[in-house]
């Protein structure tokens, strides 16, 4: 009995524990979910890197030449540079060329042509013609004090070089020339050793020619002098002595 008492007054007890304290809730099962964090919008892009790739060569090393500079000098407006002075040329002059009246003999290295001449004649040269005149010294005197300057002066003989660049047969070259006033009478001839024509013109007066063709025919020695028996001798003497330079 006392045995069930002590029971009953444990009962009681627990009861009258459980009642004094608070009821609890039940509690729940909660569920944590990891979030995932969003990128912010507001950073800007960052620019790509720059990646450089050193790539080893074969060849060595290129040592660069070295530059030189040659400074320019500045010129100085107050100094004056000199300038050359270029002499001045004279103006070459028509001369007679009179040698010994033992034997006179004219030569002209730019013309090719070398010859005699009777002692009482002079040889003038014409610049810058290609060309010279013989003349009895008389005549020639009268004409270089101005006697003829109305009239015209009396015949010499005369000796020129012609181009014929063209190379045309002496009898066509001759009659294409103006110098030539109704050409004719040709006849074949040597002079000097080289194959030449004869021929007479006539215009106010008439005139003998010989033409001599040299340097392949590229050029012409013509030899001229008016009819008569007054120059023929100078005529023949010129023609018997000529000597031609080749070149």
């Amino acid at each position: 009995m006392v045995l069930r008492r002590y029971l009953l007054i444990g009962v009681c007890l627990g009861s009258l524990m459980a009642a004094c304290q608070p009821e609890s809730s039940p509690v729940s099962e909660s569920t944590t979910s990891t979030a995932t964090p969003t990128p912010d919008a507001t950073i800007p892009n960052a620019p790509a890197p720059t990646i450089t790739l050193k790539v080893p060569s074969d060849s060595p090393p290129t040592t660069p030449a070295p530059i030189t500079v040659t400074p320019t000098p500045t010129p100085n407006p107050n100094i004056s540079t000199p300038q050359p002075t270029t002499p001045a040329t004279p103006t070459p002059q028509p001369s007679p060329q009179i040698i010994s009246k033992a034997g006179n003999i004219y030569q002209n290295p730019d013309l090719g042509i070398k010859f005699e001449y009777p002692p009482d004649y002079v040889v003038q040269v014409n610049q810058p013609q290609k060309s010279v005149d013989i003349w009895q010294s008389q005549d020639y005197q009268a004409f270089k004090a101005g006697k003829f300057d109305n009239s015209a002066p009396p015949g010499n003989l005369n000796i020129t070089v012609e181009d014929n660049l063209q190379k045309l047969p002496v009898n066509e070259w001759i009659a294409q020339n103006p110098t030539f006033d109704s050409p004719g009478n040709f006849s074949p001839k040597t002079v000097a050793g080289l194959q030449a024509v004869a021929f007479r013109s006539v215009g106010l007066l008439e005139f003998e020619h010989i033409v001599i063709p040299i340097e392949d025919g590229s050029r012409m020695i013509v030899i001229s002098h008016p009819e008569g028996e007054e120059h023929q001798q100078a005529f023949q003497r010129v023609v018997s002595t000529l000597q031609i330079s080749r070149k």
